[in-house]
């Protein structure tokens, strides 16, 4: 909450005042947002809730965010139910989100170099799917299912990184 706080009065209220940008970059992030304002459209929530893109926007990401949570809820449980100690059970259910945590920017870096998001969201849901469900088939086999669920949780994080990218060109006054 202070960072939130220190943020927003270290940020400049308007692109004329950034530090940071020389004048002629003040005046094309300028342009940039005249530009963007153009496409807005007015409506009401009612308009924007009910829209066609923004349902199957919201549907996608719970999706994506689905196996996340699952893995959050019942990693522990599942590795418990193995015979793992708590404090071994854990560890292992870090696996997951210290996966995320390295493979998500690398994969952010790379859709934003090739300047392409669908398909950077796209292949890594089909593959985290198939992960999950080959890693709940292999319960049986605690370290190969652990393993397969923690490749599933980070590759559905890499995908969270191309997704936010993408409801900014169909949603315009957001």
């Amino acid at each position: 909450l202070a960072v939130a706080v220190l943020v927003l009065r270290a940020l400049p209220a308007q692109i004329k005042g950034t530090k940071w940008l020389t004048p002629a970059q003040q005046d094309e992030m300028a342009a940039l947002l005249v530009a963007d304002d153009a496409h807005r459209q007015a409506g009401s929530w009612r308009e924007a809730l009910t829209h066609p893109q923004v349902i199957l926007l919201a549907i996608q990401y719970f999706c994506i965010s689905l196996g996340g949570q699952a893995i959050s809820f019942w990693l522990p449980q599942i590795l418990m139910g193995s015979g793992m100690s708590a404090s071994t059970s854990g560890l292992f259910s870090a696996l997951p989100w210290v996966l995320s945590a390295i493979l998500t920017p690398l994969w952010a870096s790379h859709a934003s170099r090739t300047n392409e998001r669908y398909w950077h969201a796209i292949l890594p849901c089909v593959a985290s799917g198939v992960c999950m469900v080959a890693g709940a088939l292999m319960l049986a086999q605690p370290i190969v299912a652990v393993v397969l669920l923690s490749l599933g949780v980070g590759l559905s994080s890499m995908a969270v990184a191309a997704y936010w990218a993408i409801p900014r060109v169909h949603i315009y006054g957001a």
